[in-house]
């Protein structure tokens, strides 16, 4: 997520800024709805979740009312966003539509798969 404008002057009468997301953060949001929302978290489901088929509302509802993804934008936003982040995965291959079921999602190998290298510092 990009953050522009973000010196705010506590004199100024309206305060404005600009929000960016990306692929990168969409993968980050769906990474925290399959660990956190979905029991992912624990290595011996993940092979279960990976298989199990999600209605696209689901992830849609997740995404747009958890506060940690869109939650906190007001409900119009966040619905746009989550619909925006849902084509989104699904065009990268966040997510896998279903062959036989529509509307109808799986989390695909990359929600799970952990960033290789040195972590970061912080």
């Amino acid at each position: 997520m990009i953050i522009r404008n973000k010196n705010i002057s506590t004199n100024a009468d309206i305060v404005t800024f600009s929000v960016s997301f990306s692929d990168t953060d969409v993968l980050r949001l769906l990474k925290f709805i399959f660990a956190e929302c979905l029991g992912g978290a624990s290595e011996w489901m993940i092979p279960d979740i990976l298989q199990t088929p999600f209605p696209e509302q689901l992830v849609l509802e997740y995404l747009s009312q958890n506060p940690k993804c869109f939650g906190s934008f007001d409900s119009k936003w966040a619905t746009q966003l989550a619909r925006w982040a849902l084509a989104l995965a699904l065009r990268n291959g966040f997510l896998k539509p279903s062959v036989t079921v529509d509307n109808v999602v799986y989390f695909s190998e990359v929600c799970v798969t952990r960033k290789r290298g040195r972590p970061a510092k912080g």
